[in-house]
């Protein structure tokens, strides 16, 4: 097994932690960027009261990027120039990802 199994092996785990099976575009998507980056952390960020898993992974120019899964087709994305750098910057920004989709979901149950 190559390693861009082994990442999809860790995407299926990351979404089954929250009783959804990994679309098979995702997974896709996943070993695709693992041809260019490399996951070099992991962790999860607690927003009202639900856990958000933040994956930072690091680029071939030695810059970082920070994704956050929603769904597949919808990926809150961050980038910097090290690990400090996205993770706080992705920790910041993923509280306002998280509220506008919920506004945006009231809004579509009011409408």
């Amino acid at each position: 097994m190559d390693s861009r199994d082994d990442v999809g092996s860790e995407f299926a785990h990351v979404y089954s932690g929250y009783g959804k099976n990994l679309p098979d575009t995702l997974l896709r998507q996943a070993r695709n960027a693992m041809d260019t980056e490399n996951l070099v952390h992991r962790s999860h960020f607690n927003i009202a009261g639900r856990d958000y898993e933040v994956l930072v992974f690091c680029r071939p120019d030695g810059s970082h990027v920070a994704k956050t899964y929603f769904t597949s087709d919808d990926v809150i994305i961050n980038d910097g120039p090290s690990l400090d750098h996205v993770l706080n910057k992705h920790q910041r920004l993923l509280p306002l990802a998280v509220n506008s989709r919920h506004i945006l979901e009231e809004f579509r149950r009011e409408t």
